[in-house]
């Protein structure tokens, strides 16, 4: 390590004694440095956690039309994963991207989709077959968008959460609302 004394007077010769105070060089440099590394340090751990949380699921939303599909929330309800529980949703899957779509954004495609592949048509609304929308998790999920969408179809809907009905709507137009009781 090297030792650095302020020079107030003329160099030393050889031999002699000094006296003065010590200082360091490139104290900027290094404090800067320091700074530098602390923040790179504290970015990395913010953008880690960040994406961790992201990609963490806390609700799972199993869709039965005919494709049936099981989509992961996240707490924000973005789906950040899907996949297909049949044949049908394999075909289904191929045709829409999904994934980082709010959750009633993504089930309205699903359902224009399905529309368009004829899995919904005129037959699956006379024979009065059910939408269902299962859904495991702690969080609600908003899905007023997709309730809406669905009276505009006249299509009947069914969600139930953690094995509890909580809507249920049917072609004559009466509406069944249940509460969770916690």
């Amino acid at each position: 390590m090297n030792v650095y004394v302020d020079n107030e007077r003329n160099i030393p010769n050889i031999g002699e004694e000094y006296e003065g105070l010590l200082t360091k060089k490139g104290t900027i440099s290094s404090n800067l440095f320091k700074y530098a590394a602390a923040c790179l340090i504290f970015f990395m751990i913010l953008s880690g956690g960040s994406a961790y949380a992201y990609y963490t699921p806390v609700s799972t939303i199993v869709v039965n039309i005919n494709p049936s599909l099981e989509m992961k929330l996240n707490r924000w309800d973005r789906v950040i994963d899907v996949k297909p529980l049949n044949e049908d949703g394999v075909k289904l899957l191929k045709e829409i991207n999904i994934k980082n779509d709010v959750v009633d954004k993504a089930l309205m495609e699903i359902l224009e989709r399905s529309e368009k592949d004829k899995f919904i048509n005129e037959d699956y609304t006379k024979e009065n077959k059910i939408v269902t929308l299962n859904i495991e998790g702690k969080k609600d999920v908003d899905l007023s968008g997709f309730k809406k969408e669905i009276d505009k179809e006249k299509l009947n809907l069914r969600i139930d959460k953690n094995g509890t009905v909580i809507f249920n709507k049917t072609n004559s137009d009466k509406i069944i609302m249940l509460k969770i009781k916690r």
